[in-house]
């Protein structure tokens, strides 16, 4: 199997995927991207899916020489509901998240922590489309393993797949694979590794679940709701060590195709939780809990 194409595109970042969902299963509201606006005051709702990534200041471009607080007291401003997606999103901005009406974050260790600034805090993971993301395909003719992501970001520890001693291919921003594509990739594979230090809810952990690929990764993040016990391996920074379990667990799913099987099939029942749909219900609900808090 070839190892995808190079970029020729800027891919897709989480919060497309995001805005795309929501206005496909909220056809009756009406969804603007905040960076189209020209006075965030246009809006009943301010959605901001990463406070740390796309900030106050950035958004709210008519008050941007203001202090801060003086437009979060104003009456008649729009509800702000604040993303916290993952740990490092949360320590660039714990200290702006009292100023919000709501706070949305992507696990719940995540919701703890936030509620110690914010006691409004809702819980909205990633989603998935179960009707592209599902099994298919011929299963491998040999165990190979994948992973997908920045390896940019040195949280994610992906070189860790070249101490495995296993055959394995990568969907990265240089070995590209589109979005479309990517169900291919991941039914392609055996199982599915991803060996971060700290996540939010990770997509390509969704995805595969979907595609009912079996899952070897980090107890991080959001992976406890969609990856059985045994298969989750607590974070340290001992990477020989963490190798090690790894290899010990991947070892036990080379050996038995069964269980390959009944682990995937786990993890496909898991995603279906976290449908689109699903998640579009749940982001209404959220929606109209702030707003009418506030009349």
């Amino acid at each position: 199997m070839p190892n995808g194409e190079r970029l020729r595109e800027q891919p897709p970042w989480g919060g497309d995927f995001f805005l795309e969902a929501m206005q496909k299963y909220n056809p009756d509201i009406e969804i603007e991207p905040a960076y189209r606006l020209r006075c965030p005051d246009d809006v009943d709702v301010l959605w901001l899916h990463n406070v740390a990534t796309c900030g106050y200041r950035r958004i709210i471009g008519p008050v941007k020489d203001r202090p801060l607080r003086r437009y979060f007291r104003r009456r008649n401003r729009p509800a702000i509901i604040g993303g916290v997606r993952g740990e490092v999103g949360f320590n660039h901005s714990f200290n702006q998240l009292p100023y919000l009406d709501a706070v949305h974050t992507s696990n719940e260790a995540l919701a703890r922590k936030s509620r110690m600034w914010n006691r409004r805090v809702f819980v909205l993971s990633a989603g998935v489309d179960v009707d592209q993301f599902k099994p298919g395909g011929e299963a491998p003719d040999r165990f190979v393993i994948g992973w997908a992501g920045d390896p940019k970001k040195r949280m994610k520890n992906f070189k860790l797949i070249c101490r495995l001693g296993l055959p394995y291919y990568l969907a990265t921003k240089d070995i590209y694979w589109p979005h479309g594509d990517m169900p291919l990739f991941y039914n392609s594979l055996s199982a599915y590794t991803h060996f971060s230090s700290h996540e939010g809810s990770n997509r390509t952990i969704l995805e595969a679940a979907a595609c009912g690929v079996p899952i070897v990764c980090t107890d991080v993040g959001s992976a406890g709701l969609l990856v059985g016990d045994e298969w989750r391996i607590p974070y340290t920074d001992d990477h020989a060590a963490l190798v090690e379990e790894f290899k010990r667990r991947l070892g036990r799913l080379e050996a038995d195709p069964g269980l390959c099987a009944r682990v995937g099939e786990e993890n496909r029942v898991r995603a279906q939780a976290f449908s689109w749909g699903a998640v579009a219900e749940r982001w209404r609900g959220i929606v109209h809990s702030v707003v009418e808090s506030r009349d």
